[in-house]
């Protein structure tokens, strides 16, 4: 299982080698998770796996997500069309569960196992993230954007995997193997907060903890792989990990949540002023956001499409909501009631509205949250992702206080868990796979910390009183 484990997290950022099958990506993470959950029932079956109702009430939650998500496919209106794809949906999150529960029986079982799985994933991203790197300079330093070009994946995969990276305000965006910039930063997300913490950024004792563990190059790499990208979104994900570590790794009162906010709400402001003085085409996609909200829904310039993407499905989620609003139109189901509802509503061009702008994935997991599994749905799926973040930092406050300090593991959990917030948010916002492994890795590492960590205070203990 441990060798499965190491190939899933080596094979987080290759979607790009996967294949379409039946109109649908199958990735070599898809694949590797699958033989995971395989395996894992019969595991649980044996007792050498165990669910624990006190450690995995996050997974629970979870897989109350997907008896709300059956249930709104068998009450849907439309079940007869969404069926399949429905059920689809509910297997994807199945197969991520049960390698939740694989990782935290392995790590309770092997604590260097976490330790070795968030080192392997760390040398694989810093090497995506290099050749981001090199496509950023070959492109803007040589004026070579052809270099490292990998649109023959797209032939390879039977689909369109990898897409032409483009450019804002003269300046060609890097996307690695990925298939666009912005998923270049979601999977990069995965080992931010301990790369954060390598270079220094939440001091010297954390910095020291994760030396052995994260090369300095490694780190460097990482978070340079967010900078080329040159998306608004990847930087939002970066700045809120960074965040975060502050406030998974130590006791947070009124003051310095205050603080915390002022001091966001400053930095947001700053980089609006440079973003709005240094890149145009930046501005104008931030300015671009009103069409969520505004009831005139416009195409003036192609920065605007990324928010009329939102706007329209937005929309559809909106009718979905008001015709069901405890279970929505069920899994599957928003492209059937976007097609319905023709949320462009007149007020945009009959090509865009045909081309059907994120209509299959809602353009947010949010949305497509509230959309296909309603009200109900997306509080449970939120609530899921919330527990996993605050039970795993309750153990470090825990395991930090009784070690006196910080150690390696604590030090790995703290970044983990901060990156699970931030990637969190990120997905929410703008990655609206429902199983995508760079939502789901970050997360079977945070909802393993406490057995983690139970299991390295077990050995601390056993060594003091030895």
């Amino acid at each position: 299982m441990a060798i499965l484990l190491a190939a899933l997290f080596i094979a987080l950022p290759l979607d790009a080698l996967g294949r379409v099958v039946g109109g649908s990506l199958v990735t070599p993470a898809d694949v590797i998770a699958a033989a995971i959950a395989l395996i894992t029932p019969v595991q649980l079956a044996s007792g050498r796996y165990r669910i624990r109702m006190k450690l995995d009430n996050p997974v629970m939650i979870f897989a109350g997500f997907t008896l709300v998500g059956v249930a709104s496919i068998v009450l849907s209106r439309d079940a007869s069309r969404i069926v399949a794809k429905g059920f689809v949906q509910v297997g994807g999150i199945s197969i991520m569960l049960l390698t939740c529960v694989a990782l935290a029986n392995e790590v309770s079982r092997r604590p260097v196992l976490f330790a070795a799985l968030v080192r392997l994933c760390a040398m694989m991203l810093a090497i995506v993230a290099a050749i981001g790197i090199a496509q950023f300079i070959c492109a803007n330093v040589f004026g070579h954007s052809e270099f490292l070009n990998f649109a023959f994946l797209n032939r390879w995969s039977g689909g369109n995997v990898w897409y032409n990276r483009g450019a804002l305000d003269g300046i060609v965006r890097a996307n690695s193997i990925m298939q666009e910039p912005s998923a270049l930063g979601m999977v990069l997300g995965a080992v931010a907060g301990v790369a954060l913490l390598r270079l220094g950024t939440r001091g010297g004792n954390y910095r020291a903890a994760v030396a052995r563990m994260i090369p300095a190059p490694i780190a460097f790499a990482i978070l340079a792989g967010f900078v080329v990208t040159v998306s608004l979104i990847d930087l939002v994900l970066l700045a809120t990990i960074a965040i975060s570590l502050w406030i998974v790794s130590r006791q947070i009162g009124v003051g310095a949540v205050l603080g915390l906010s002022v001091g966001g709400v400053l930095i947001g402001g700053a980089s609006y002023i440079a973003i709005a003085s240094t890149l145009p085409e930046m501005s104008a996609k931030l300015s671009a956001m009103d069409a969520v909200t505004s009831g005139d829904i416009q195409v003036k310039r192609a920065e605007d499409l990324s928010a009329i993407a939102l706007a329209v499905n937005v929309a559809v989620m909106r009718a979905n909501l008001a015709r069901d609003p405890i279970l929505g139109a069920g899994l599957g189901a928003h492209p059937v009631a976007y097609d319905r509802e023709n949320p462009g509503l007149g007020r945009l061009p009959a090509d865009i509205v045909s081309i059907g702008m994120n209509k299959e994935d809602a353009a947010s997991l949010l949305v497509r949250l509230l959309s296909e599994s309603g009200i109900l749905g997306a509080a449970v799926f939120l609530t899921g992702w919330i527990l996993a973040v605050m039970r795993a930092r309750r153990y470090i406050l825990a395991r930090i206080d009784s070690a006196g300090g910080v150690d390696a593991f604590s030090a790995l959990a703290v970044g983990v868990t901060a990156s699970m917030v931030g990637v969190g948010i990120a997905c929410i916002a703008r990655a609206p796979q429902y199983y995508a492994p760079w939502f789901w890795l970050p997360m079977a590492l945070t909802a393993a910390v406490p057995q983690l960590l139970m299991s390295v205070e077990r050995e601390a203990h056993r060594t003091r009183n030895a």
